[in-house]
């Protein structure tokens, strides 16, 4: 079985570890256990990904990470140690379908990059064309992802309507040495066989999975719920302040405790009012 709690799951990433995100901006970020992450105090890790987030921000300004590789954001993290390793979008993400094809680098048109950094070279083509750049491949230790439903056992699901926002995880989890994931729900592994079609990653893809309802909040979960726009609000003025930061991730974070305690702190009625009240489709 490879069903674990999220303290398990979040004692797999060692500090000092190359740790990938899936997701997207808003949707589908793995808020629960990147708070259980915090929790722990990891330190050192190298956080890296095609896009950022809260989940990214969060991480930096808690003091867990070391390096951050990912594309910039409007809103740049300041302090707290991290190194900043900006990349563009493009470049961000080709290097981790350069891993997960088990290839040294993927190239990319010139003038696709919005800026060119570490990593990057340009190589010329060999059928005598236009130059391209190289973009090193980028192997994470770990990645994490929130979908919508897994068995025991490790076989992860995502409601066909939304197969198309899963495309950019896919890549990532074959790209990583591990692959942890947190689901809305753990089904039985005959509800699996009953809809094969759901399906997008095998149990063989992952290390572990991770029931974590409403796991993606403050963010959304396509399908699921809407993200919480109200709390994403605050968390970004408060982190703009060090001082009302420390106070947001005391609050919000390590007087939590637990995935639990965060959603009895919401409230049921706050969480029914963020649920998307439609039939589930296959």
């Amino acid at each position: 079985m490879k069903h674990a709690s999220l303290k398990q799951a979040a004692a797999m990433v060692s500090d000092g570890a190359i740790l990938a995100l899936g997701g997207s901006e808003t949707a589908r970020q793995p808020m629960a256990l990147v708070r259980e992450i915090i929790r722990q105090g990891k330190k050192g890790l190298h956080l890296c990904g095609y896009r950022q987030g809260a989940d990214f921000d969060m991480l930096a300004r808690s003091g867990c990470v070391a390096t951050l590789d990912a594309p910039v954001s409007a809103d740049p993290l300041h302090g707290n140690g991290v190194v900043s390793k900006p990349i563009g979008r493009a470049a961000a993400f080709v290097r981790f379908e350069a891993a997960a094809a088990d290839l040294p680098y993927a190239l990319v048109k010139p003038e696709a990059m919005q800026q060119v950094s570490d990593g990057i070279v340009a190589v010329e083509d060999v059928f005598g064309e236009e130059a391209s750049l190289a973009v090193r491949r980028l192997d994470p230790d770990i990645a994490i992802i929130h979908a919508h439903a897994a068995d025991i056992y490790g076989n992860v699901q995502m409601d066909m309507k939304f197969h198309g926002d899963f495309v950019c995880d896919l890549v990532l989890a074959r790209a990583a040495k591990c692959v942890i994931v947190s689901v809305e729900q753990i089904v039985s592994p005959q509800s699996i066989v009953g809809a094969p079609w759901k399906t997008v990653l095998p149990a063989e893809a992952v290390a572990c999975v991770v029931e974590a309802p409403y796991g993606a909040l403050p963010t959304a979960c396509e399908g699921r719920y809407r993200a919480d726009e109200d709390a994403l609000v605050k968390y970004t003025k408060a982190s703009r302040q060090a001082s009302m930061a420390r106070e947001w991730f005391d609050a919000h974070i390590y007087a939590s405790g637990s995935h639990a305690l965060y959603l009895d702190r919401l409230g049921m009625k706050h969480i029914q009012s963020l649920t998307v009240n439609q039939p589930i489709r296959a």
